[in-house]
């Protein structure tokens, strides 16, 4: 019966596999980037695939499951990415996995028995690692670039009520209208009634579909249901746009046929 082998040294088509899974993450890093996420344990990448060429090289047979070990953290972890932060605070999110992956190379180093494939190894994962970041760098600054948020984010994300709010309801006989009363101009996702779970897009005097709405606006909550006595609105302000606000309204019946409420 035939028997399988390790591999003694790097081979063309075990190159070839490694250099596709290279490539796979630069792909991954890039269209992470546009959706705004920084790398995070997916760093930790170019590292699994140093292991992983360093097993036939040093003959050392645990790197090859360290190295898949780390590859499948590096792709599937649930922290592999995070959501940018601030400008003010980009370098922070990345630290503590850019040390983890330094300190990773250079605790390989010394683990290959050829000097010069070692150090070739080593090169190439620094490389990787680096062009991860560039790419990052590159690309994610297009994700700040379009000025209007996507609604179905805004409405499934951790949203919180500000301080001071941003809209007022205007109840008229049967209609419902919001009031931009504060500063800021805003980006109206999606409202739902308190008593249903739905998704509808605020309008204006027209019947149009109305996404921004200028400090001092009104938009038109159509169709306002029959005797509702709640709502929720999510929204961005247009100078905060990756703070999702959410207003949220709870009242009893009116005693008269004209109320406002803030």
């Amino acid at each position: 019966m035939p028997t399988l082998e390790p591999i003694t040294e790097l081979t063309p088509f075990y190159l070839a596999a490694l250099a596709a899974l290279a490539v796979c993450w630069l792909v991954q890093v890039a269209r992470q980037a546009r959706q705004g996420e920084r790398p995070h344990f997916t760093l930790l990448t170019p590292v699994a695939l140093a292991l992983l060429a360093a097993a036939p090289l040093t003959e050392v047979y645990a790197l090859f499951g360290m190295g898949a070990a780390l590859l499948l953290i590096g792709f599937y972890w649930p922290y592999a990415y995070r959501a940018a932060p601030l400008p003010q605070q980009a370098s922070v999110t990345a630290r503590p996995a850019l040390a983890l992956t330094t300190a990773g190379l250079l605790l390989l180093s010394p683990q290959l028995a050829a000097p010069s494939p070692g150090l070739a190894v080593t090169g190439v994962s620094a490389l990787l690692l680096l062009m991860g970041l560039l790419l990052t760098r590159l690309l994610l600054p297009l994700r700040r670039a379009p000025s209007l948020p996507a609604g179905l984010n805004v409405r499934f994300g951790s949203s919180r009520v500000p301080a001071l709010p941003d809209l007022e309801l205007h109840l008229d006989q049967g209609t419902a209208r919001l009031h931009n009363i504060g500063p800021a101009n805003l980006y109206l996702a999606g409202w739902s009634p308190g008593s249903v779970n739905s998704w509808l897009i605020p309008r204006d005097d027209t019947g149009h579909p109305l996404q921004l709405l200028p400090a001092g606006s009104v938009a038109t909550l159509a169709p306002w249901p029959a005797h509702e006595q709640g709502l929720r609105v999510w929204y961005v302000r247009q100078d905060q746009p990756d703070v999702p606000l959410l207003y949220s309204a709870e009242w009893q019946a009116p005693d008269r046929p004209s109320r406002v409420l803030n």
